[in-house]
């Protein structure tokens, strides 16, 4: 669970359950943070838990609490983080995408040095390749396109206030990325084997 409070009253708890789907337990597992919004589970079963506020960061959570929450490298600097999500098809560059709900929060790409799977923990704490998401529709047709990855934080913020300002929701299945735009009522599609999107408006559905 997460609690969207402001002024370091926010953070994540587990909840609990037995085999039959009783409540056993409760725990906060991270204090002291500010407006803990979406975040998402990791390949090893750990919870990144995003703060949403200028100031924000993004953190691993243990949710056995066997390890102390940490700040993870997906977010060196602040923002409005929302969501995550993973792609590790190749476990030797395996990928993990945070949104960022603003009017200029460009999508990131955290592409980690040497991944140790043994301790995949650490995955989120050493150092590594931060990228950012640039579309370019084609021929100024605004539902289809191609992209590319950038590590100019400030051109893809600009290109994100252009065509996918406060983005939130985020998943990956397969070879496809899916994130969404609430400004603009939209579901991107990223065809993560190839340069391609797709946009959808969530009016109207698939």
């Amino acid at each position: 669970s997460n609690a969207e409070e402001n002024g370091g009253g926010g953070g994540a708890g587990a909840i609990y359950f037995n085999r039959n789907g009783d409540v056993v337990d409760y725990k906060t597992l991270l204090r002291g943070t500010t407006r803990n919004c979406s975040g998402g589970k990791t390949p090893w079963n750990t919870w990144v838990s995003c703060e949403e506020h200028r100031n924000g960061k993004c953190w691993q959570v243990e949710p056995r609490g066997r390890r102390s929450p940490r700040k993870t490298s997906l977010t060196p600097d602040t923002g409005d983080y929302e969501s995550f999500a993973y792609d590790v098809r190749n476990a030797r560059e395996p990928r993990f995408f945070v949104t960022e709900d603003n009017n200029r929060g460009a999508l990131r790409r955290f592409t980690p040095f040497n991944p140790n799977w043994s301790d995949p923990w650490n995955i989120l704490h050493g150092g590594g390749t931060l990228e950012y998401l640039v579309l370019q529709p084609r021929n100024g047709n605004e539902w289809d396109g191609t992209y590319y990855w950038t590590r100019d934080r400030n051109r893809a913020r600009g290109n994100a206030e252009s065509f996918y300002r406060f983005s939130e929701g985020l998943d990956v299945h397969n070879n496809e990325l899916f994130f969404t735009s609430k400004k603009l009522k939209s579901l991107f599609i990223l065809n993560l084997d190839g340069n391609t999107y797709r946009r959808f408006s969530t009016d109207r559905g698939l």
